[in-house]
């Protein structure tokens, strides 16, 4: 890892091919019957992977069926836009910019109750056992009693808009980041604030986990990725080489290994345990990275799939970190997608829901 002396290498040093030669898919394999009036938000999967769950603009949540391909609920209540969705076993949670969580019934799609309180829209929501977490826009995050609706706790003390929100169970810790500079661990049986990571006032975009909840990774407005432990908030090391803001993170399910992508359009690699072996995609030349995905395609092996501001997706070989094919949905932002299986499923400006196919012969013909 680097340390803060460490200077941002250049491209000729970690290897970075100036240009690709894109392999562009310029159109869907299919696109669903039905559609949102508006612009898709934010799109899931629910835990048995049979369905999407697709929440827009025009304040309504889409259930589909993924073989028939056919919208078997639509669930109205909000009355606003749709900013964010938890799938689970038996209910729905959805969040809006009206301000309000709403819980409903899978099967039914049943209005079953409505979360209030926060006094802007809706940013962050997650569930534990009886608890709903939820994060807002107002600065606060929330834990509400989800069978009854009482807010058990309101989380004060950030200065700006939380940005992510992670529910840690074994350290019965809510984890908060925000465009203060500041990462909020928050013991959620008392709701008190029980550490707080500091980097500096340059705002956190991102913040990640790793998988054994040891290593808190957070990416900001100052280029750089910071690496902090979880259990005592001491900052361990500090990643240079993007040249501009850390927009996403990406953890690698089993590898020690992290993704980062940035308005710099270069999608970096790190080892999260060693201070050499950084590569990176190089520029993109499709806008600022805003989402990352990380998917194993069985034998072919393992890619990322990152979402641009131009509206593209572009796969990237999370080896050898080259791109190989693009996605053009001609979306006008980052683009609200899902890697399931050989489809890429997102969520369009027009308010359709698109499969792509993930293309696995031109993967392997290009790896052979």
């Amino acid at each position: 890892m680097g340390s803060e002396s460490s200077k941002v290498p250049s491209d000729e040093e970690i290897g970075v091919k100036s240009t690709f030669s894109e392999i562009t898919i310029p159109y869907p394999e299919f696109t669903y019957d039905e559609k949102h009036d508006r612009r898709i938000n934010y799109i899931c999967i629910s835990p048995n992977r049979d369905f999407l769950v697709s929440g827009g603009e025009d304040g309504v949540v889409r259930i589909w069926e993924i073989t028939t391909r056919k919208c078997v609920d639509v669930l109205k209540g909000h009355q606003g836009y749709i900013t964010c969705i938890l799938a689970l076993e038996e209910y729905v949670v959805t969040g809006s910019g009206d301000k309000t969580i709403i819980k409903w019934n899978f099967n039914s799609g049943d209005h079953l109750l409505t979360f209030e309180g926060h006094s802007c829209m809706i940013k962050n929501l997650e569930v534990h056992e009886n608890m709903l977490f939820s994060s807002s826009f107002d600065k606060t995050a929330k834990i509400f009693n989800f069978s009854t609706g009482e807010c058990l706790y309101t989380l004060t003390g950030h200065t700006r808009l939380i940005n992510s929100m992670f529910v840690i169970p074994e350290g019965e810790m809510v984890i908060t980041g925000s465009g203060d500079g500041t990462v909020r661990a928050w013991n959620f049986a008392t709701g008190e604030t029980k550490l707080e990571f500091t980097a500096n006032s340059s705002p956190i975009l991102c913040v990640k986990i790793d998988m054994e909840k040891r290593l808190l990774y957070t990416g900001g407005d100052d280029a750089t990725i910071r690496q902090w432990e979880l259990d005592t908030g001491a900052h361990k090391a500090r990643l240079f080489g993007h040249r501009s803001a850390v927009l996403c993170l990406c953890l690698h399910t089993n590898k020690n290994v992290i993704f980062s992508g940035s308005s710099d359009r270069m999608v970096r690699k790190w080892s999260t345990q060693s201070k050499k072996g950084r590569m990176s995609s190089g520029d993109l030349e499709h806008g600022s990275i805003g989402a990352l995905v990380m998917h194993d395609l069985s034998k072919l092996g393992e890619y990322i799939f990152a979402g641009t501001t131009t509206g593209t997706i572009i796969c990237i070989d999370a080896s050898s970190m080259c791109p190989t094919r693009m996605y053009q949905p001609q979306m006008k932002s980052v683009p609200r997608f899902l890697v399931i299986d050989d489809r890429i499923y997102i969520g369009t400006y027009e308010g359709e829901i698109q499969a792509w196919k993930a293309d696995l012969a031109t993967i392997s013909t290009m790896k052979n």
